[in-house]
């Protein structure tokens, strides 16, 4: 009943408000386009990328999220694009978002060591809740239990089109980045559809460095910081990555405690990683965490379509 009860909680902080309805992925730069368009096409050769986040699995109907990219480099315009899929699923279904996105990004030669990148992304949401699953008060006997039908007012599914926008700048060992997401500030609210059900903005703040240890370029040191912020919510994360040959190990302290680690794999054609957040029990009354899963296919550009090009120090994670 107490896992009943939160989200219900959750539910209806979604319903009647939009100003902190963002997911926040635990491997960063994996979701690199959901991060900052700007990031889109960064690396040289084209890529497919799988994300699924499990929120919370220990409380019944837990936050569902799949996001698949693809992307990739057109080096002789220093262009990059993407195509986004985004899905979100709360308490077994009963609030879904899905998201098509397309995304480009320009890069920009500031001098021989930085380089700007400038990106947008824009893309089309369906919001929807299965209102026939939901149970009102007034659908309630105190004897008999659910047994009425339910005059609540009740909405209908809602789409609308988002923009959001990116800068990045890096050079060899530095890197940073801010991004602007829902710069139209669409209505999506799923029952007030008026002035007040705007979708907020929110901003990513990101930056870090990429340092070799003992001058091996196989193996390396990033400290990160990424700050996030929409309406009154701000969420920071603090952390560093640390590479050695083909394993990435990742340890981040963020907002309310949260502790992430991060464990992976890192191939010249492929990816794996894995993530664990635990969350305190002050939370939610209960020791909590959620599960990050992610797989990265690349693949090899024609010789004929290749040029020197400069790879960016982020780190894979």
């Amino acid at each position: 009943m107490k896992n009943f009860y939160l989200f219900i909680l959750a539910l209806n902080i979604s319903l009647f408000t939009v100003s902190s309805q963002e997911t926040h992925f635990s491997q960063f730069y994996t979701t690199s386009v959901y991060l900052n368009p700007a990031l889109a096409g960064i690396q040289h050769n084209p890529k497919v990328t799988i994300n699924y986040r499990n929120q919370w699995p220990e409380i019944q109907n837990s936050f569902i999220t799949q996001n698949v990219t693809f992307e990739t480099n057109i080096s002789r315009f220093n262009n990059g694009i993407a195509l986004n899929v985004y899905r979100d699923k709360a308490g077994d279904g009963m609030l879904t978002t899905t998201s098509f996105s397309g995304v480009y990004a320009h890069e920009i030669k500031l001098n021989k060591e930085i380089r700007l990148r400038v990106g947008m992304k824009a893309g089309f949401v369906q919001r929807n809740v299965a209102w026939d699953k939901l149970v009102f008060e007034d659908m309630i006997d105190s004897r008999e239990g659910v047994v009425h039908s339910s005059q609540q007012k009740v909405g209908e599914a809602i789409n609308y089109f988002d923009i959001s926008s990116g800068l990045f700048v890096y050079s060899k060992k530095l890197y940073g980045g801010l991004s602007t997401n829902h710069l139209n500030q669409a209505q999506a609210g799923l029952i007030n559809k008026n002035g007040n059900s705007k979708l907020q903005r929110s901003y990513n703040l990101h930056g870090g460095a990429k340092f070799q240890i003992n001058g091996n370029s196989e193996h390396s040191f990033s400290p990160n910081v990424i700050i996030s912020k929409q309406g009154t919510f701000t969420k920071y994360n603090l952390g560093a990555y640390i590479e050695a040959n083909a394993f990435v190990f990742g340890l981040w302290y963020g907002s309310a405690k949260t502790m992430i680690m991060t464990f992976g794999i890192n191939t010249k054609h492929f990816q794996i990683g894995y993530s664990y957040d635990l969350y305190p029990a002050s939370m939610v009354g209960a020791n909590v965490g959620s599960h990050e899963i992610s797989y990265v296919q690349t693949f090899n550009k024609p010789k004929s379509s290749s040029k020197k090009y400069r790879t960016v120090s982020c780190p894979k994670f």
